[in-house]
């Protein structure tokens, strides 16, 4: 309601007048605007559920990453080790005078890269561990080391399981509700096209004859140039860019759900054959060549190679299973929950 308090004068004729007007909403506008509120608040949620959703996954890809790293500067110094054994080997067979000290200076040289190589990996752990610990606000890491199995493999379900369970994504029912958002800033623009009403009611008193009156009054719109159209056009389109980009959000997401699992079969393939074939294989022929070196049997050349060999495998395999967890939290993402407490998962 509004009140009005107003006077007039006119020769020795004044009077007071004291209103209240209401204004009355046509065409079902109160409810279309709650309507367009409530959908808003709606939409709000779910943009709440899928920062939320995305965050969870940087998590979970920060706390691989630092699984990683961890294993990686174990590596490093297992690799310094190793290279200190062959540069110690070398060493001896110089001092027997078999080699040319020139192949004793070449496995210094390697020692020296590996003991690079193992304080950079301190460096990016320490830095990987401070970004993990600001997730829960911390500056400075109050743990001492990260627990986690990092060549856990999962048991995939089916793609076609996953992708029935898109609908679940919070970014593609956010995308819906935007629609249904649109949806009722359309109906609230064509409720506008209908005019409000306005009524009052009020005291007039004539102070001359001390006499007072009931004053009433009705305003009507009269919208012959207006009906709303340029508003309502707009409703319109938003609602269609709405519709696309739902469409599009699901077509990207769909898609995205194809290659990451693509992705991650590959990635498993991978992972077996690394740990079962590769990388045993490398090991073993690194202690044959190292053996057969002291023994005289091979070459510094052939020891060199398969050092490099095993390193490069052994940096390979943790790529390769780090890259797989972090296709799982991805994976995760995209359908929204966790795939180990999946039904069919489960069943299998």
């Amino acid at each position: 309601p509004v009140l009005g308090i107003g006077g007039d004068e006119i020769g020795r004729d004044s009077s007071t007048a004291i209103r209240l007007s209401q204004l009355i909403e046509l065409g079902g506008k109160r409810a279309a605007r709650v309507g367009a509120a409530s959908a808003a608040r709606e939409v709000a949620e779910r943009d709440l559920v899928a920062r939320r959703n995305e965050i969870l996954t940087r998590l979970a890809q920060t706390f691989t990453d630092v699984l990683a790293a961890q294993r990686r500067t174990e590596l490093a110094d297992q690799n310094v080790q190793l290279a200190r054994q062959v540069t110690g080997a070398v060493s001896k067979r110089v001092q027997a005078g078999k080699v040319s000290p020139v192949e004793e200076t070449k496995a210094r040289l390697i020692t020296s890269s590996a003991a690079i190589d193992f304080e950079q990996a301190q460096r990016d752990l320490a830095s990987l561990r401070k970004t993990l610990a600001l997730f829960w606000g911390n500056a400075t890491p109050q743990f001492s080391r990260a627990t986690g199995d990092l060549e856990a493999l999962i048991d995939l379900p089916p793609l076609d399981v996953l992708t029935q369970r898109i609908g679940a994504n919070p970014e593609l029912l956010r995308s819906a509700k935007n629609v249904s958002q649109r949806e009722a800033l359309l109906e609230l623009e064509k409720t506008r096209r209908v005019p409000d009403v306005t009524v009052g009611a009020g005291i007039r008193r004539f102070h001359r004859d001390s006499e007072n009156t009931l004053v009433f009054d009705i305003g009507i719109p009269l919208p012959l140039f207006d009906r709303n159209q340029g508003n309502l056009q707009a409703a319109y389109q938003r609602l269609g860019k709405s519709e696309d980009e739902r469409r599009s959000t699901e077509l990207r997401i769909t898609t995205d759900l194809v290659q990451t699992y693509e992705a991650l079969t590959a990635s498993e393939n991978q992972i077996k054959t690394l740990r079962n074939e590769i990388l045993p294989g490398a090991k073993s022929a690194f202690a044959a060549a190292n053996k057969g070196y002291q023994l005289g049997k091979f070459g510094f050349l052939e020891v060199l190679d398969a050092q490099r060999t095993l390193f490069q495998n052994q940096a390979l395999y943790l790529q390769a299973v780090a890259g797989y967890q972090r296709l799982v939290a991805d994976l995760e993402r995209l359908v929204a929950m966790p795939l180990d407490n999946d039904p069919q998962n489960q069943e299998r």
